[in-house]
């Protein structure tokens, strides 16, 4: 058995606020998904999300990009729990998921929950906060 090399963790941070932060577990597939980040966003205190499938106002094009997104992060599992500090489909730091104003895991949580909040994060964000797969889908 091979033994995996660890990648030393980095974070980005820009104007005093942490951006980014690349975890060591990324050496778990380092040619595709399971590159994962921390993003500190402003919180959002409200207590419930309305997670209605529409609601978003997704492209046709936009909800094809997600579903790409989905594909390389979780193989579109979004009760994907590996035991590396991410969490869902879209592969939630539980940092960034409370920072979303949600509450528990994600990986918990319902599936328009957490494409809301996916939704939510690349709103504020862009597809900053998953770098591999973004650059692997070509999303932009």
């Amino acid at each position: 058995m091979q033994a995996a090399s660890r990648i030393a963790a980095s974070t980005i941070v820009v104007a005093g606020v942490l951006v980014a932060s690349a975890a060591p577990a990324a050496a778990i597939n380092p040619g595709g998904g399971r590159h994962r980040v921390h993003t500190e966003q402003g919180r959002n205190h409200s207590a419930h999300h309305s997670a209605k499938s529409g609601e978003d106002n997704m492209s046709p094009q936009l909800k094809q990009e997600f579903y790409r997104l989905r594909m390389c992060e979780s193989s579109d599992n979004y009760r994907d729990n590996t035991g590396n500090g991410y969490y869902g489909a879209y592969q939630f730091a539980l940092t960034t998921w409370h920072n979303l104003g949600m509450s528990g895991r994600p990986d918990q949580a319902a599936p328009a929950v957490q494409d809301h909040a996916a939704y939510t994060l690349y709103k504020r964000s862009g597809w900053g906060p998953w770098p591999a797969c973004s650059q692997r889908e070509h999303l932009r």
